[in-house]
């Protein structure tokens, strides 16, 4: 199945380009494949199995193996992260687990846009449009929350300095141009 979609900040593209200086950086990723996964605590056992990758342990943390992160969301709620093309194939696999208990899965690939913002100011401007716990400026943590008033979901790569934002695609352009505006006043 080949599948067209477009990338869904190139609208900013000029703007995000006259930004970037070793401060702050921004670019999109577009999307990614999503599986949003609800399955028993007891059951993560047979997912680590059939695809030897490790789970996060501890809820707003996250794992990045084999080009696969995944995302603990809440107490029986994981968002894993693929490349867009794999996305399938990880799906088949998921299903034809044999799961002790009920589990559900479902691609939210489109939903949601990746967001990368970089820099040594990027924690001042996090902090500037976010309510966010410290925890979160450490590398391997996420969390749900709101920037500017927008839900997203929000992963640090690097300690203060690298984060990945998950924002819903029908609001990435409005906060890409809300960071973009506060990049000046950092």
């Amino acid at each position: 199945m080949v599948e067209i979609y477009k990338e869904p900040l190139i609208i900013n593209k000029g703007k995000i380009q006259k930004i970037e200086n070793d401060n702050f950086k921004i670019k999109s990723l577009g999307f990614s494949g999503q599986l949003n996964i609800r399955l028993s605590n007891l059951d993560i056992n047979v997912f680590i199995k059939y695809f030897n990758i490790q789970f996060p342990k501890k809820i707003n943390t996250y794992t990045d193996e084999k080009n696969i992160q995944i995302l603990y969301l809440g107490p029986d709620e994981w968002l894993l992260l693929c490349p867009i093309d794999s996305r399938f194939e990880i799906l088949e696999k998921i299903e034809s687990m044999p799961f002790n208990h009920n589990f559900e899965i479902t691609d939210v690939s489109f939903n949601r846009v990746l967001i990368e913002i970089s820099g040594d100011k990027c924690d001042e401007l996090i902090s500037s449009i976010a309510s966010v716990p410290e925890s979160i400026f450490t590398a391997g943590n996420c969390i749900q929350s709101q920037m500017a008033n927008t839900q997203v979901i929000m992963m640090c790569i690097n300690d203060n300095y690298k984060y990945n934002i998950l924002v819903r695609s029908s609001f990435c352009e409005y906060l890409s141009d809300v960071i973009i505006d506060q990049s000046n006043f950092i």
